[in-house]
């Protein structure tokens, strides 16, 4: 089998989980409990405190999990699998004649039970980050010079993909429009966004104590509280004691500055090869311009969470992102060799 049949497959085999948990959160929400996989990872969800829920007028609605841990988690999951989706409708219209229309439908259903199952998770920044990749994702579509891509996609192909996006958020808005809409009203001024304010302060005051090596992997919340530092910022509950909510401050809180510049230094690198294939004359944009959607989103998320470093779903979301951009990374230099030497 040829490496774009294997990342095909994998592709749909990420989409396809999506899609399940989709379903299943989709029922923790409208339930509110467990559907009763614990077997396979599912939490054990009440009102309890520690669940993760939201406020809405004369009720309290518990947040969709899926199999994850936290909500936040599977936003993150599902953030990647509406861009997978938008990707395949896409690939569907251009380059699929034999039964387009199955295809684009199963592409759409997919794409509407991921968009649910992103809203139910009720994830400001995956909502956000979403918003946001598509935008990229789109833009890059549209304006590619045609010099830099002679199989350019027609404007009435990328509608397709568009048209979608509006479909799914306008079946979406229609169930949970009143429930989500007020999610985003006074974000800034939220406790929450204050709360992550002040765990980025704690974490920059120990990073200028230890700047170059950090205070070790996985060592960050029980420094804080070693140090009594999460009661001098006001914390006191034990929900409270968590882990810095900023990916890029909590590799250098734990691994230093030096940690973090190698790692940026790797992201930067891989920005620029994709940048490569996007902008260089070739037939094959809409693999390049999935990863740099992906990778952005990602990036952007790890501004406003830690669970791409700490969670073992998180790290594993990250760099299957990181694994796809370096698949098509490494396909088009084989293709590129291939060439030179027929």
């Amino acid at each position: 089998m040829s490496d774009k049949g294997l990342l095909k497959r994998f592709l749909i085999l990420i989409v396809s989980f999506g899609v399940f948990n989709s379903l299943i959160a989709t029922y923790q929400f409208f339930a509110f409990k467990s559907f009763g996989l614990q077997f396979i990872g599912e939490p054990v969800l009440s009102f309890l405190p520690g669940i993760s829920k939201v406020a809405f007028p004369g009720t309290i609605l518990i947040r969709g999990y899926g199999l994850f841990s936290h909500p936040n988690i599977l936003g993150a999951y599902l953030f990647l699998c509406v861009m997978i989706s938008i990707f395949f409708i896409e690939k569907i219209v251009l380059t699929s004649p034999k039964l387009k229309i199955i295809k684009l439908l199963f592409a759409e259903l997919s794409l509407i039970l991921c968009v649910f199952g992103l809203m139910v998770s009720f994830s400001r920044s995956a909502i956000i980050v979403s918003v946001i990749s598509l935008a990229i994702f789109f833009y890059f579509l549209f304006f590619q010079k045609k010099e830099n891509n002679p199989a350019k996609l027609r404007k009435s192909e990328t509608w397709v993909g568009i048209f979608s996006i509006v479909f799914s958020i306008f079946i979406v808005s229609f169930v949970l429009g009143d429930i989500i809409l007020p999610r985003f009203q006074g974000l800034v001024g939220s406790e929450a966004f204050i709360d992550r304010i002040k765990y980025s302060q704690m974490a920059l005051d120990v990073i200028e104590k230890n700047p170059a090596l950090g205070i070790g992997i996985g060592s960050g919340v029980s420094y804080f509280l070693k140090n009594n530092i999460y009661s001098m910022f006001g914390f006191n509950n034990f929900w409270q004691f968590e882990p810095v909510h900023n990916l890029y401050l909590i590799i250098a809180l734990e691994i230093g500055i030096f940690g973090l510049f190698f790692f940026l230094l790797f992201i930067f690198n891989l920005l620029i090869m994709i940048s490569k294939l996007i902008f260089k004359k070739s037939d094959n944009k809409l693999e390049p311009i999935l990863c740099l959607s992906i990778l952005v989103g990602n990036l952007t998320l790890g501004i406003f969470d830690h669970y791409f470093w700490d969670s073992s779903s998180g790290i594993l979301i990250f760099w299957t992102a990181i694994t796809i951009s370096l698949s098509i990374i490494f396909s088009n230099r084989q293709r590129k060799m291939q060439d030179i030497i027929s």
